[in-house]
């Protein structure tokens, strides 16, 4: 190739062509615009190259959980915060299992390999359906800042409900399993990323973790807090942990040279990345006070150890460089593991390319799932006594139910979850099971903490004491839904709605109530791969299928795949399902499992809600 240049050619222009020469040469001999694209690279061949290309300014935003895009390298947007400790969370509907400190009673980690395994498969399903949409915002990612394996000996502590209790060894072993599930075994990709966190001695007061300072015994160190953590990093291979907001003995942990470096990396080997709880360096220097600005903190942070900050002080890292206060090739060390978490992901190769990739939405709240999470709420339970009073008969005449959690549905998810597409609580659960002729009262009865009137500072109304007419036999009240906010037109869904307590706080109530109808959601060439149904439903609900919780953004056409209109909901994290032409499928489909009853020519199988009581839904 020979490029002729006149002299007339400004050396502005002369700059350009040589460089489009490079590149076609590049592309020419390799396949690839950049040696970081090619797939057949190591991910630390990769990541060296990469970070060739980029800026001081650009290299301090990518060490930020918001990273943002560098489109003049095809680097996309991508939020390193997802949760998943026990299922998919804050991600709309997925499989809920029980809380942490629940599936430590079971002292089962095989079974936690199962439960994570499990939702490494969620996991995987909703990021690809999110990575259509371009970037990945928070909740979509492949990168899970879980599981939680601090030390719980005092309720007084809080967020005891996120652990494994109190066992140091326990907590290991079921920690590893939990890692291993959702990183999976492939020795090129990862399933998901798991992070051990809060490291280390984060146990204690949880309104005073942002100024508290853990002072451990050396013993106690290394007897109680300190081998889940190796556990998971030697035996789990865990590619990622979290440093705590505490100091250790004076030392933050989200800047400790003893913990990141000393202990972390070069006793236990670890290779992976260290990522602050959110605001911890923000901390360091603001309530800590171990330094006196963002400059300062960020600097001892990232040479200490801490690889990616969830926060904004990162930002101060230019300066930081300016300053003198690091250097750029100490920015280099962290950004290299950072890019070789996501080349490992396959975050910059084709899905095709990728194992995981190709795990279908259908394992979504799969009911293989939902039998996997009854097994292990079964599995969790722990019967201190029974003096034959247990189990009760079915034909009991009249059986009381006390308590403020007996009728809570956020009693049933804990924290850090996902939406359940059928929760049931212990009210409507015992309701469900008993003959038609026993009586079933509930009462609330006393606060769970004098004075705070938590769950549920105004209780709903009893869905025994509603009906949505006069001589009806059905329980609830009749809701027509509407596409504005003036309510005009013909409703977009009636239903019988069996109470009136609505979350809003991660979505509409009415979000998962009709789908977009698709022959096949999944393998079809078609823009959108939502589950679906022939025509748009009503659905309309009992006790055992509550609306109060939203489990996932879905479109509503009117009646067919080519229509235009939807209904958008406000606050929803799901992307909005594409209107797409849908030919008839050649024969009967299984239908997905949180679809509505779709005619019963077009689906195999559904799972509908029916009338009846439904078998066991623990979650």
């Amino acid at each position: 190739m020979k490029l002729l240049f006149n002299s007339s050619f400004n050396t502005k222009f002369r700059g350009s062509i040589v460089a489009i020469g490079l590149i076609l040469l590049a592309i020419i001999s390799n396949g690839q615009p950049f040696p970081y694209q090619n797939e057949k690279l190591s991910p630390d061949e990769r990541a060296d190259d990469l970070l060739k290309r980029l800026t001081l300014e650009e290299k301090a935003l990518l060490m930020q959980n918001n990273s943002p895009a560098i489109e003049r390298l095809g680097i996309k947007a991508y939020e390193w915060w997802n949760e998943a400790l026990h299922g998919v969370g804050r991600s709309g509907l997925a499989t809920v299992f029980p809380q942490a400190i629940g599936m430590a009673a079971s002292f089962d980690d095989a079974l936690l390999l199962e439960v994570f395994t499990a939702v490494s498969d969620e996991a995987r399903a909703k990021s690809f359906e999110y990575s259509k949409q371009g970037g990945l915002k928070r909740y979509q990612g492949l990168t899970f800042w879980t599981p939680n394996i601090n030390i719980f000996r005092d309720p007084r502590w809080g967020r005891g409900q996120e652990t494994y209790g109190e066992d140091p060894f326990l907590a290991g072993q079921l920690g590893v399993a939990f890692v291993k599930g959702l990183q999976g075994n492939d020795p090129k990709y990862y399933r998901v990323i798991a992070t051990a966190k809060h490291y280390a001695v984060h146990s204690g007061p949880e309104p005073d973790r942002h100024t508290f300072d853990a002072v451990p015994t050396e013993r106690d160190l290394w007897e109680t807090y300190l081998p889940a953590f190796r556990d998971l990093v030697q035996d789990g291979q865990a590619a990622s942990v979290m440093s705590a907001y505490n100091r250790i003995n004076g030392e933050s942990a989200t800047a400790s040279q003893r913990f990141l470096t000393d202990i972390l990396r070069d006793q236990w080997g670890f290779k992976g990345y260290v990522v602050s709880d959110c605001g911890a360096v923000d901390d360091i220097f603001r309530r800590h006070k171990i330094v006196p600005t963002a400059e300062e903190a960020s600097a001892i942070a990232v040479k200490r150890g801490c690889d990616l900050e969830c926060g904004s002080s990162y930002r101060a890292l230019k300066a930081a460089v300016d300053k003198g206060l690091i250097k750029e090739t100490e920015l280099d060390v962290a950004l290299v593991r950072l890019f070789e978490a996501r080349f490992r992901l396959g975050l910059f190769d084709p899905p095709e390319r990728v194992r995981w990739a190709q795990i279908p939405y259908t394992v979504n709240d799969a009911p293989a799932h939902d039998t996997l999470a009854r097994r292990v709420a079964q599995s969790s339970m722990v019967l201190l006594k029974n003096t034959g009073i247990l189990p009760l008969k079915k034909d009991t005449k009249t059986i009381a139910v006390v308590g403020p959690t007996a009728d809570h549905l956020m009693s049933l998810l804990g924290n850090y979850n996902g939406t359940p597409s059928h929760p049931v609580t212990i009210l409507e659960g015992i309701r469900a099971a008993v003959s038609p002729g026993t009586k079933v009262l509930y009462e609330r009865g006393v606060d769970l903490v004098e004075g705070r009137r938590d769950p549920k500072s105004v209780p709903a109304v009893d869905t025994a004491a509603l009906k949505p007419a006069a001589g009806s036999s059905e329980h609830g009240l009749k809701g027509e839904y509407f596409r504005g906010k003036a309510l005009e037109g013909e409703p977009v869904l009636t239903r019988i709605d069996p109470k009136i307590e609505f979350r809003w706080d991660r979505g509409a109530p009415t979000d998962w109530i009709a789908v977009p109808p698709c022959p096949d959601p999944i393998r079809s060439s078609t823009p959108s791969r939502w589950p679906c149904s022939p025509t748009m439903r009503s659905r309309r609900t009992s006790p055992r299928h509550s609306p109060r919780s939203r489990p996932r953004r879905i479109s509503t056409p009117s009646n067919r795949c080519a229509s235009t209109t939807s209904v958008t909901a406000a606050r929803s994290r799901w992307p909005t399902a594409r209107s797409v032409p849908c030919p008839r499928p050649p024969g009967p489909r299984r239908c997905p499992r949180d679809a509505p009853s779709p005619s019963p020519r077009s689906c195999v199988g559904v799972r509908g809600p029916g009338p009846g009581p439904r078998a066991g839904r623990p979650r």
